[in-house]
């Protein structure tokens, strides 16, 4: 062999391996394989306490956590016991995912096949780029918080508690109390049972919000830590390798995180909520404080923002992104919008390696003309019916006081 051709060939390995390697540096949500490993130190990690985690063996394992990378790893180590909350975060936003995609083709379908490695819980999708991916991003990120937030408002982390800047009185518009929605919190009831208490309760609740003052109490949920907890795990790291590779995917991940953060953290999204004091629950005066929406809520809304607000951005830039369409450059991407840089496949079809399964053998609904209608989540293959016996409860009545009593009815049910 010549040595021009040898010298050819190691020029074309070497660029593979560089390509390699740089593909693999990318891999910027390895985190979420907490969500199937959980934080499970050889101490235990039931003890929130910081005094707990002063362990020399802490560095150690935080550091054979290869499926993070290297600032993640120092956060674990800095700050072991928020772990947990962290794998719960990444637990949540997958299920959450699973819900709000449950009837579309792709449904947020976890790799489950023994080849699989830590690095590819998602298959590429999440290297992919496009508008799934940057949901991806989005809930994770807001699943980070929700969590971190929540183990502070618990008293479960050392560094943060509730919001220490709601005290003292305050005071609602007339509007604002019109539309609060009062809870009595000192009540534990099922859903069923919550729904019809509170229609029972409206009459004594629109006599309630004329009073506008009140306290703050209770325990405020301190998004602003939780926030700054996400932006030091997730988007350091991201904003570091930038400043080396300038890959346009780590400003669309980081845009991204930054959407999930809003949509558990914006002051809009917070709800205000009341505890009255009284007589007889008269409402003479009231405590009221902060809570985060739901997770439910958040995957939602970010839902909302896959289906309408998500913008495609040119593929190269220098330093933050654009919208594609050359007419629309001079708008600025706003905190509402999510990125993606290339469109997604019809996942119609399997490709395993991608991380896509395929619609063969999921359930769909012939009378839908939505994602979940037979004709879309098929792809045209057709599909076949059978029928299946139903069991549900119907014909519930509250029955005073307090529970509701229900009858069990069966039916039969096509099933597509």
């Amino acid at each position: 062999m010549s040595d021009r051709r040898m010298m050819t060939l190691t020029k074309l390995f070497l660029v593979i391996v560089l390509l390699l390697i740089r593909q693999s540096r990318f891999v910027s949500s390895n985190w979420l394989y907490l969500a199937v490993t959980g934080f499970s130190p050889p101490w235990g990690s039931h003890r929130s306490h910081q005094l707990y985690y002063q362990n020399p063996s802490i560095e150690r394992y935080c550091s054979s956590l290869n499926f993070l990378n290297e600032n993640q790893r120092k956060t674990c180590s800095s700050f072991p016991y928020a772990m947990l909350s962290v794998s719960y975060g990444a637990r949540d936003s997958i299920v959450e995912c699973q819900s709000q995609f449950r009837y579309e083709r792709w449904n947020c379908t976890t790799k489950k096949t023994e080849n699989d490695t830590i690095y590819d819980i998602f298959g590429s999708t999440l290297n992919a780029a496009n508008r799934e991916a940057a949901y991806l991003q989005a809930i994770t990120s807001a699943g980070l918080v929700y969590w971190i937030t929540k183990s502070c408002s618990h008293g479960n982390l050392t560094d943060c508690s509730c919001d220490a800047t709601k005290q003292g009185e305050g005071r609602l518009t007339t509007a604002a109390a019109a539309a609060m929605n009062v809870v009595d919190s000192t009540k534990s009831l099922n859903k069923e049972q919550q729904n019809i208490m509170d229609q029972k309760n409206n009459i004594n609740n629109n006599n309630k919000v004329q009073q506008h003052k009140f306290l703050w109490g209770g325990c405020s949920d301190n998004v602003k830590y939780g926030v700054k907890f996400s932006r030091d795990f997730l988007d350091k790291h991201e904003r570091q390798m930038f400043s080396n590779d300038k890959q346009i995917k780590r400003l669309m991940a980081m845009h991204n995180y930054e959407v999930g953060r809003e949509a558990v953290a914006h002051p809009n999204r917070q709800r205000q909520v009341c505890r009255c004091h009284g007589v007889s629950s008269s409402c003479e005066f009231r405590t009221c404080w902060l809570q985060m929406p739901k997770m439910s809520e958040v995957g939602e809304y970010l839902k909302t923002l896959y289906e309408r607000s998500s913008v495609q951005v040119a593929k190269r830039t220098k330093k933050r992104l654009r919208r594609k369409e050359k007419s629309e450059r001079k708008i600025r991407i706003r905190h509402n919008e999510l990125v993606y840089l290339f469109r997604s496949p019809n996942y119609c079809l399997p490709q395993p390696e991608s991380g896509v399964y395929g619609t063969t053998g999921r359930e769909c609904n012939r009378t839908s003309y939505g994602p979940d209608g037979c004709d879309m989540l098929c792809c045209g293959r057709g599909y076949d019916t059978r029928v299946v016996v139903k069991t549900e409860r119907c014909q519930c009545k509250f029955v005073w006081c307090c529970y509701v009593k229900c009858r069990n009815c069966t039916s039969e049910v096509d099933v597509s």
